[in-house]
């Protein structure tokens, strides 16, 4: 314990200073809640998860515990200190790790799936190449967003508007970018700290999915071939990208990976880890928070229970759908866990559902963490079913190809087991039969992304018992379902733009030269220097993202109409900067495209100064 005491005591006296304050977050945000939850709690999972879990449990409790006290005190430096200072006290409550083998297999493979991710990322996610940065492939539309929720709330913006549309709370679950913007808050401007963010998120869903596998089918190797399946696989996508090569068409510019609203419209699930954020945490989480709670009712131990509610309460800000789906899954679990099995009498049958209670009680108390997030759901709304919409049965096999052919077959010839993944893919995939619950119809989509863990669960087990009649089909049938990942490899190998080097300025200067939570007035394009760089508001960015947040569409089109009518009338831009308290205009080159003469409307306004040129970029502050 003295040793502790003292690791501890030099540990804190590195938070205090600014140039070791980083590494000290490193280590509270991404490791040391997880290490010591898992080892004192969760002993009895696969040593060959751990480091996985590790990091997605200390992810999750340090950005609630950080969100938590910034309502409190405010989000700064100072906050982030204390809530380091408080999870290093953690140290004092650490057990030794057992260093087995399948720990160590797990760190090889943990370091394999990040090297590939950050392979991948390196030169497809915000690096500079001549005169312009780079933010292509799979990152090209939303991680924008990302990056104007992380730097909006470095620059003040907590609790945090939607940074695309002001005045309005942010009701899209952004927890994984509050905890970029906690780890970034140090080093005051690092968007380049993304790469490695997202390259150690990225192994998390392998070996979440590997671990519930496991549990359900009782085989490591079942695992093995889920978490390749769950990560690199997907449908006949690659038909495709081949048939183009064969015939000289090819055009590494034009995406591969799918054909928005065409044949193969859904994009792989390797796309969806490399670019959907939230999806890197929530899907994981779905995962680790079904395992634990199957273990934890088969061991008859609470705390496995326990823990399991806590990752689902506290998983809402990060996903949703995600959470969302666990419920959908204790359904579907506790219908079968109560009605599955034949009962000699009625006795028995109610003692077997007063275990099953009595277990999982705790469960229900620990979603106390689910209750401040409630709000999350408000964006929700009904819409038209989206599955014949997107193509009905037969695009869905093309989509996503043998993994699913095989699911739907393996109850049908006796594969073992296959019962409750069984019913739990086609319970997701129920949804999509509905009418939508997300406001934009196409994000029904991500119900497949959940039904892809189940998919890769039901494939794994049919593989499995191929291995004594037919080994030799399985690598052939693994390699068929994976080859989706060529696609998606080349498509993040073009170097499409976000910003010139003069927007990449020109925003630096916004951030360095103007109050925290300005608004301004833009094009509401994808990448706009104000908000993607500076982190300042914008009165309309992007339109699908408010709208897919919940934001009702007349209020969108409302504000659309105004920015239009500001950038071409000047009555109209005083109308406008009064009625929405904007405290900037950006002149740029969206604005320059979609106005041909909006620079003359807004020298002309006695309303605006023009404090910053840059190129062709003028920042313009309103005069009160």
């Amino acid at each position: 314990m003295r040793e502790r005491v003292i690791v501890l005591a030099a540990l804190c006296l590195l938070v205090i200073s600014d140039k070791t304050l980083f590494p000290v977050l490193v280590l509270t945000t991404l490791l040391l809640p997880g290490f010591v939850i898992v080892e004192r709690f969760l002993k009895d999972l696969s040593c060959f998860v751990k480091p996985a879990l590790y990091i997605f449990l200390s992810v999750v409790i340090s950005t609630h515990l950080v969100y938590h006290l910034s309502l409190v005190l405010g989000y700064s430096l100072l906050t982030i200190r204390i809530s380091a200072m408080i999870l290093l006290l953690l140290i004092l409550f650490a057990e030794k790790p057992e260093l087995k083998r399948d720990f160590l297999y797990g760190m090889a493979a943990y370091l394999i799936l990040f090297l590939f991710s950050f392979s991948i990322l390196y030169h497809s996610l915000w690096y500079e190449k001549n005169d312009y940065i780079v933010l292509s492939g799979s990152n090209w539309q939303d991680t924008p967003y990302h990056y104007e929720i992380i730097e909006s709330i470095n620059s003040g913006n907590f609790p945090p508007q939607d940074p695309s549309f002001s005045g309005v709370p942010l009701k899209y679950h952004y927890f994984v970018d509050f905890h970029t913007a906690l780890l970034e808050k140090p080093l005051d401007y690092y968007p380049r700290i993304l790469l490695y963010l997202n390259s150690a998120f990225f192994p998390l869903f392998f070996f979440s999915v590997f671990l519930l596998t496991s549990i359900i089918t009782g085989s490591k190797r079942a695992g093995i071939y889920s978490g390749i399946i769950s990560v690199f696989g997907w449908g006949f996508t690659y038909i495709w990208l081949f048939s183009s090569i064969f015939s000289g068409t090819y055009d590494p510019k034009q995406s591969y990976v799918m054909d928005y609203a065409g044949f193969f419209n859904l994009p792989p699930i390797l796309d969806n880890l490399l670019q959907q954020r939230p999806l890197l945490i929530g899907l994981p989480g779905l995962a680790l928070s079904i395992s634990t709670f199957i273990r934890g009712v088969e061991l008859g131990k609470r705390e496995y229970i326990l823990i399991s509610g806590v990752i689902t309460g506290m998983l809402l800000p990060f996903h949703v759908l995600a959470t969302f789906s666990i419920f959908l899954f204790l359904a579907v679990y506790s219908l079968d866990a109560t009605l599955g099995k034949s009962v000699s009498s009625s006795e028995r049958f109610h003692h077997r559902v007063f275990e099953y209670v009595r277990l999982t009680w705790p469960f229900l108390i620990s979603l106390i963490f689910f209750v401040p997030f409630l709000h999350f759901f408000g964006g929700a709304k009904t819409g038209k079913p989206w599955f014949w919409e997107f193509g009905g049965w037969f695009k869905t096999v093309a989509n996503l190809g043998i993994p699913f052919i095989f699911a739907l077959l393996a109850p049908l010839v006796g594969v073992r087991g296959s019962r409750l993944p069984f019913l739990w893919m086609m319970s997701a995939m129920m949804f999509i039969f509905l009418p939508s619950i997300t406001p934009n119809t196409w994000d029904m989509y991500k119900f497949f992304l959940i039904a892809w863990i189940p998919i890769s669960i039901l494939f794994s087990q049919f593989l499995e018992s191929l291995s004594g009649r037919a080994k030799y089909a399985v690598p052939f049938l693994l390699l068929l379902s994976t080859l989706s990942t060529i696609p998606v490899v080349l498509w993040n190998q073009t170097d499409y733009g976000c910003a010139s080097m003069d927007e990449f300025e020109t925003g630096l200067w916004i951030k360095n030269n103007t109050p925290e939570n300005a608004v301004f007035l833009t094009w509401p394009s994808l990448h706009s220097p104000p908000t993607m760089i500076a982190g300042r508001l914008r009165l309309l960015g992007y339109t699908n993202w408010p709208y897919g947040h919940g934001v009702p569409f007349d209020m969108i089109w409302e504000r659309f109409e105004d920015v239009k009518a500001a950038y071409t009338d000047p009555d109209e831009l005083n109308r406008i900067i009064d009625k929405y308290g904007i405290d900037y205009v950006y002149y740029g080159l969206d604005e320059r495209i979609n106005f041909r003469n909006s620079y003359d409307v807004l020298t002309s306004s006695d309303r605006l100064v023009p404090v910053f040129r840059k190129g062709g970029n003028v920042v313009f502050r309103v005069v009160r």
